[in-house]
């Protein structure tokens, strides 16, 4: 993500850069799920397993709550 600023897709309002943060763990990691699943099975994985932390960097729109990430 370079120096442009990136406009909310909802809203069009300038959108504030970081990243979105997810715990992994030995037995769970950041995943992509078409709908809820018990226990958070059977989801895509989206990176790669740590030990503590994951991060995706992205945008968010603080007026309507949006999140747009990179994976």
């Amino acid at each position: 993500m370079g120096g442009v600023a990136v406009n909310c897709p909802n809203c069009g309002k300038e959108m504030e850069k970081g990243f979105f943060g997810c715990e992994s763990s030995e037995m769970t990691r950041p995943s992509w799920f078409k709908k809820k699943t018990i226990l958070a099975l059977g989801g895509e994985p989206l990176g790669k397993f740590h030990l503590d932390m994951s991060y995706f960097q992205g945008s968010r729109c603080r007026e309507c709550r949006t999140l747009v990430l990179n994976y």
